[in-house]
């Protein structure tokens, strides 16, 4: 399991909890020895959230942890141990 520790720019309180569902929906994805992608799983956050059709939305996403991929080996299956929005452990 790993920590995700992420900072989205302009969300509310609502929106913690649809980017902890597409969090755990991506990592559900993941099958035995399947590597976590961080920008795959920013990209499902950011679509999550962005509810609107235009294109210039201001939701910005950094990611702290991981900081890179995370390689899964043989049967490993990656799930979040914990996860961390805007300082706030969720």
């Amino acid at each position: 399991s790993i920590d995700i520790d992420i900072n989205v720019t302009n969300i509310t309180s609502d929106n913690y909890s649809v980017i902890v569902n597409a969090i755990n929906a991506y990592c559900n994805t993941l099958v035995s020895g399947q590597s976590f992608i961080v920008k795959q799983m920013e990209r499902k956050v950011l679509n999550a959230i962005d509810t609107t059709t235009a294109e210039n939305d201001d939701y910005d996403i950094t990611t702290f942890s991981p900081t890179d991929n995370v390689t899964a080996t043989g049967e490993q299956i990656i799930r979040p141990a914990t996860i961390k929005i805007n300082g706030t452990l969720v």
